[in-house]
């Protein structure tokens, strides 16, 4: 490097600052859930392809709690948390392989960390504001689905410790194998 100049520098946070997402938000949370659904689909994965959509995402935002994690200001990550189980989990299969599948629960879904901020803890702070969410809720279950072809996803939900349920994922065909897990916070 020439003398007097200096290498731009980066700076790379510790911490998200996690926040609510609200209507005004949704071009931060669809473009995150965009560009991870591009990013899946570029690894053979199409099922954020086929099932998110802007007019979904919209809806998770007026309906559900939908978190955006932010890194220097920056949007980098959301998650989205409900009481009540997405409507696939009571189709037969599903919802019974839940410990006390009847007990007040909160469902995780759409967690997604754009490519580039991968790596730096973000998803497990992500889980850990949505455990303390869920605790502040008093209720006993974190429940959420992760497709088998994505074991870090799984290895990371496993040591935060969830619980893969079942004998074996759920296969459905072309849509992917999932593995249903929990985990107990109360």
């Amino acid at each position: 490097m020439p003398e007097g100049h200096t290498a731009k520098v980066t700076e790379r946070p510790d911490r998200l600052e996690i926040k609510r997402a609200s209507a005004s938000d949704l071009p931060s949370v669809w473009g995150i859930v965009k560009t991870c659904s591009k990013w899946l689909s570029d690894r053979g994965l199409n099922h954020w392809a086929k099932y998110y959509t802007e007019e979904m995402v919209t809806k998770m935002i007026e309906r559900k709690e939908v978190y955006l994690g932010l890194a220097n200001g920056r949007v980098a990550a959301t998650v989205t948390l409900d009481t009540r189980p997405p409507k696939y989990y009571q189709e037969p299969g599903y919802g019974e392989r839940f410990t006390n599948p009847t007990d007040p629960a909160v469902y995780m879904t759409a967690l997604a960390v754009l490519p580039e901020e991968q790596k730096q803890g973000f998803a497990g702070q992500l889980i850990q504001a949505v455990e303390d969410k869920a605790r502040e809720k008093n209720v006993k279950w974190l429940r959420l689905d992760c497709r088998v072809e994505v074991p870090g996803l799984i290895s990371l939900y496993e040591r935060r410790g969830f619980k893969k349920l079942g004998d074996a994922p759920i296969d459905e065909g072309e849509d992917g194998t999932y593995w249903l897990m929990e985990k107990e916070l109360l």
